[in-house]
This record gives C-alpha cells, sequence and structure tokens, in this order.
C-alpha cells in the first residue's frame, strides 16, 4: 500500500493498494502523479497520486535505482543499474534518450535549470551534467553520492557515501571561464608556464615552441619570442620585459621593442630548466643540473649546489631573500637564505620525489607540493603551518600560486581539478572543475587576484574570472570570500 500525504496540512491525501512490492518513487512537483517501479520488473509506472490509477508505463533494459521528476512535471529520469540513464516525456508517451556514459549503478539523477539540465550521481565516483535537449554530457564532477538541488534550480549539493563531505554547487554562466589559444602550428604542443603583466592585462606562456604573450581581454597575440623547449615566461620591469629560459638560452625580451635586437642574454650556455624573479626583477635565479644559478642585476652571480641532485624546479621570494629549488631525485628540497648563503637548520634531508616549490609573497612561508599533498613551511623553523591532501595525480608533482596579497592560494588538487584556500590556514574555499577537464600544467594569478590563468594541453589557457564567479555564488545565497585586497 502506497500512502500519499500533503506536507503542507499535515494529512492524508490517499492511501493506494498496490499488487507489487517498490523500491523507489517520487512525486512530480505538481503533486498530481508518482512514478514508482515495481520490484524485479523492468518497466516504471505513473501513477495518479489521488486515485492510484496507471496513467503511464515504461519499459527499461534493467531495473531503475533512481527517479526523478523535471520542475514541469513533464519529463521523469531514471537511473538504472545497467549504468544508463532514461528520459521520458508524459506528453509524448515515447522514451525520450538514453543517456549512458557512467561505469556503474546510477544511484541519483535530479533536474537542474528546469528541465534544461539533469545532473547523475554514479558508483563509479562521478557526477555528470547532461544536456537535455541534446544527450550531451557537458560536465564531469570527480564526487558522488546523494543529490539535493535548490529551489531555484541553479544550486546543487552532493553528500558523499564514503565521507563527512558536503559538496555544494552552483551552474553560472560561461563567461566565469575563457579559453584564450595560444599561436601554433602544432596543437599537441602545450605551455609549460603562464604569468600576467603586472597590470592584468596581458598574458604570457613558455611553450615547446618559444614564449607568446597575449591580450587577456580579447586573446590576440602580441608577441611571439622563439625559444626553443621554453619553461618560463614571466614578466619583469613593471611589465615592459619578458624573462624567458629554456634549452638554448636565457634572455630578458623587450616589451616595448619586440625584436631578437631587443633582448639581453641573461646567463650564458644553454640547458636552462626553469627560472624565477625577484618581484622587482633584480634578482634572477636559474636552475641546470647539479647548478642554482643566482644573478642580480650590477653584481656578481653566485652558484648554488646541492650534488647529486638535478634541479628542475626553482622559486625566489618576492622581497629576494629566500631561494628553493627541487630536483628528479628524493634528496629533498633544496633551500638558502640568500642573505647568509646558508640552508636553514630545519631544511629535510629528503622528500619525495619530484615536488614543486612556492613562496607566499612575504617569504615567510614555502609551499611544497609533491604527488601526495601540499605542505606550508615557515621559512622561519621549518613548523609545518598546514597541509593539502591530493588525489588523482598519477604522481604528477603539485602547482600552485598565491594572490598578490598572500590571503589566498591556489592549487591542483589532482590532475584536472583546482582548489581555492586560505592561505593563513589551507582551508578550501572553492573547487574549480572544468566542463571539459584537461590537466593542469601551470597556474597564475592576476595580481588584482580578480582572475586566474591555468595552462592546459593542446596549446590553450584557461582564464577564470573569479570576481564574475563570486557575484554569482553570493546571488545565490552561498557565501564568498575571495575577494583580494589591492
Amino acid at each position: 500500500r502506497l500512502e500519499v500525504w500533503d506536507p503542507t496540512q499535515g494529512a492524508r491525501v490517499a492511501s493506494i493498494p498496490l499488487e507489487f512490492d517498490f523500491d523507489y518513487s517520487a512525486v512530480s512537483p505538481e503533486g498530481r502523479s508518482i512514478a514508482i517501479n515495481p520490484i524485479g520488473v523492468p518497466v516504471f509506472r505513473v501513477l495518479d497520486a489521488r486515485e492510484g490509477r496507471t496513467v503511464a508505463e515504461f519499459s527499461l533494459e534493467s531495473s531503475a535505482v533512481s527517479i526523478a521528476w523535471s520542475a514541469n512535471s513533464e519529463w521523469v529520469a531514471v537511473g538504472s543499474d545497467d549504468n544508463a540513464i532514461y528520459l521520458w516525456s508524459l506528453r509524448s508517451g515515447g522514451p525520450r534518450l538514453r543517456l549512458t556514459g557512467h561505469q556503474n549503478y546510477v544511484h541519483g539523477v535530479a533536474f537542474l535549470s528546469g528541465q534544461r539540465f539533469l545532473a547523475s550521481s554514479c558508483w563509479d565516483g562521478t557526477t555528470r551534467l547532461w544536456e537535455v535537449s541534446t544527450g550531451r554530457e557537458i560536465l564531469r564532477l570527480g564526487v558522488s553520492g546523494h543529490l539535493a538541488t535548490g529551489s531555484a534550480g541553479t544550486q546543487m549539493a552532493v553528500q558523499s557515501y564514503d565521507s563527512k563531505a558536503l559538496d555544494l554547487f552552483e551552474l553560472v554562466q560561461s563567461q566565469v571561464v575563457r579559453t584564450l589559444d595560444l599561436p601554433a602550428t602544432n596543437r599537441l604542443i602545450s605551455p609549460f608556464d603562464v604569468s600576467f603583466s603586472p597590470d592584468g592585462s596581458r598574458l604570457a606562456a613558455a611553450a615547446w615552441d618559444g614564449a607568446h604573450v597575449l591580450d587577456v581581454d580579447s586573446g590576440v597575440p602580441v608577441a611571439t619570442f622563439p625559444e626553443r623547449f621554453a619553461r618560463t615566461a614571466v614578466f619583469v620591469d613593471s611589465g615592459r620585459a619578458l624573462l624567458v629560459s629554456g634549452n638554448t638560452s636565457c634572455r630578458l625580451w623587450s616589451l616595448e621593442s619586440p625584436g631578437s635586437e631587443a633582448s639581453t642574454p641573461v646567463a650564458p650556455g644553454h640547458g636552462w630548466n626553469v627560472a624565477a624573479s625577484s618581484e622587482s626583477g633584480a634578482l634572477v635565479a636559474l636552475a641546470r643540473g647539479e647548478e642554482v644559478w643566482v644573478i642580480p642585476r650590477g653584481g656578481a652571480t653566485r652558484v648554488l649546489r646541492r650534488p647529486p641532485q638535478q634541479f628542475q624546479r626553482v622559486a625566489l621570494s618576492p622581497n629576494g631573500r629566500w631561494l628553493a629549488a627541487s630536483g628528479r631525485l628524493e634528496l629533498g628540497f633544496a633551500i638558502w637564505d640568500l642573505d647568509t648563503g646558508e640552508s636553514p637548520a630545519w631544511a629535510p634531508a629528503s622528500h619525495a620525489l619530484g615536488c614543486e616549490v612556492i613562496f607566499n609573497p612575504d617569504g615567510a612561508a614555502l609551499v611544497v607540493g609533491d604527488s601526495e599533498q601540499y605542505a606550508a613551511y615557515s621559512t622561519h623553523d621549518g613548523r609545518v603551518l598546514w597541509r593539502i591532501p591530493r588525489h588523482d595525480t598519477a604522481t604528477l608533482h603539485g602547482l600552485g600560486a598565491f594572490t598578490a596579497d598572500g590571503r589566498f592560494f591556489a592549487c591542483a588538487l589532482s590532475r584536472t581539478d583546482i582548489g581555492l584556500h586560505r592561505a593563513s590556514t589551507g582551508e578550501r574555499l572553492a573547487r574549480l572543475e572544468h566542463p571539459n577537464p584537461k590537466q593542469v600544467l601551470a597556474l597564475a594569478f592576476s595580481r588584482d587576484g580578480t582572475h586566474l590563468a591555468v595552462a592546459s594541453p593542446a596549446h590553450e589557457v584557461r582564464v577564470w574570472d573569479l570576481k564574475r564567479l563570486g557575484a554569482g555564488i553570493r546571488e545565490a545565497g552561498l557565501p564568498w570570500d575571495l575577494d583580494v585586497r589591492r
């Protein structure tokens, strides 16, 4: 027997005798119909909520495990144990779409934005968003669990089955993230580094075929500088020049008069992996093999070594006091106080293979990111200030960036997803997941913190508009605390 109650009145509306047992049922938004599936029978039925008579019956290829109605009570979605989702229109009476892609039972379905989108959660560990009109998968999230949607139809909550986490998502306009294409003859070429000019109007990216400078608003290329296997592209001199390091050279290129004659060699030789610059550009650090070169403008070059480490990554604190480097071998990251030329006593003797090193703006903390976590160390005494776990990294080292005011930290949580965190505690404030997931290759904030650039394969850079994203979240009545102090 199926009991139907009016929750607003606390009164029973109907008591419907049934000749079958059932697992799942869902009442239509207008309260006139009930979708229900008999146990062990590959069908589901739509009943009149007051009379109990069968209004419609639809065949399935397997058993239903979840049911949802669209906001206008026209569409019914059914998640099945054959890993598919079925959509029916009560108006037409025939099957609308069969959505495939999940790798296990689809235990939850819910409509969003009226009946424009359908969310599905599955035991394969993903929640996916589908465009109802085409059946196209447009978004894949790395979480699954109980689904719930807000009354406005633009918010979704996912309560994980295997943890205490509750993830909240908001559907926002596509202008929140744009894709800038780098000029290239080979679309398989990927960028290694990205940076914003101080005024935020230009974006630089280092790739195998050189360093490219783009206008952020239009995406139009401004300049390209030749450098085989460019690994670093950093704005210096208040944005008037670009520091480019790569396989053949390390040079400063003028952005006021681009051309081969307007470049200045920074260091002799070739084979430089990466370069870093202090905020003023008065100090440059380069990594190559067992050596890290520290080159002050107008001063003597210092060469730091930690054999047999083969350095691949290097970082300078913006104030130019601290230098950190890491490499291929499990010898830990190296850190030097450039005022004394010595490593602090707390520097570890070993660390996970392959890690990224990132200083916060005042040089008080060093973040070390490996394939398992990010750990923030106090440069004063080596205390671990916080840790951020990573997952699904395929042994890739971490990638991160601080906002210029030092209040927020962005990092690659997995191969494709980005976390926005409070820099003082490591608390996660938001998670950015692109509708078309691609590996995160580099990260950079604009100086005012309103944009986050993410280098991706296929010679593209994705630019997230955090100001627009925050406005949309606030309009939904959700908290947003990622506003940078200028």
